[in-house]
């Protein structure tokens, strides 16, 4: 097991008395802007809010980055809690322990990619979609079933963007910002677009643990009394968390 310690010891006056350590889990993937716990690359806006956690609460906090399948087989284990994590992703998940959520930390959109060539492509027409390993595409679980519609497994989204530029896939499904991101960094944004008219998912990320809700609890309340200084980061790290503007509307 891979084990990434980042323990802040600013306590910056908090509640020290209550403070504990406790280990995370996280994907161990570089999803930047919106988390990158690997060692390659920048951090992300996760790791700016448990910083600021960590100094409200005067906790430490130590992030393991794992395979996605298996880090929410963890959380019975060494792992105390688990980030990002949503409610409805259970049902996709062979975990039997229930998880306390917390409100959400952050939005996400779940987009498809295309060539600009393929813009205006419907779901009839798509034959090949890129999803990442371990991740499951909801806006298209209804499509699966489709005989000619097939789900090409890669390991993380530059992997997805690379397939999709070469034209091995149609399509890719990814989050917005994280792609965005991938697509200035090796200044190709003009090379894919968000398709018009194919899946488009609206969901956001939680904090979870089996083991302590009273901490959850504690991070609730560091979310709404931090909204400002938590809206301030999601400018910063240039987070879009609604689809207007993303892809002209429907007609």
């Amino acid at each position: 097991m891979i084990r990434w310690l980042w323990v802040v010891v600013l306590w910056f006056g908090a509640n020290t008395a209550a403070a504990d350590r406790y280990v995370v889990g996280t994907e161990s993937i570089n999803f930047y802007p919106h988390f990158n716990f690997t060692q390659q690359g920048k951090p992300g806006f996760a790791q700016a809010v448990f910083k600021r956690f960590a100094q409200y609460s005067g906790h430490q906090f130590e992030f393991v980055p794992l395979p996605v399948k298996r880090l929410y087989y963890e959380s019975e284990g060494d792992i105390d809690l688990v980030y990002p994590d949503h409610p409805e992703w259970v049902q996709y998940q062979d975990v039997a322990h229930k998880r306390f959520f917390s409100q959400p930390v952050v939005g996400n959109l779940g987009t498809t990619w295309v060539q600009p060539s393929n813009r205006h492509k419907t779901l009839s027409q798509v034959r090949s979609l890129a999803i990442i390993h371990g991740f499951t595409p909801e806006a298209w679980m209804h499509h699966q079933g489709r005989e000619e519609l097939r789900f090409i497994d890669v390991p993380d989204p530059e992997s997805a963007i690379g397939v999709l530029l070469l034209g091995r896939v149609e399509a890719a499904d990814l989050e917005y910002n994280v792609a965005r991101h991938i697509l200035r960094k090796q200044g190709r944004t003009g090379d894919a677009q968000v398709a018009v008219h194919l899946p488009l998912n609206i969901g956001t990320y939680h904090l979870s643990t089996t083991k302590h809700p009273a901490l959850i609890e504690q991070f609730d309340q560091f979310l709404h009394n931090h909204r400002q200084e938590l809206k301030a980061l999601k400018k910063r790290f240039g987070i879009v968390e609604k689809p207007s503007g993303i892809i002209p509307p429907l007609r």
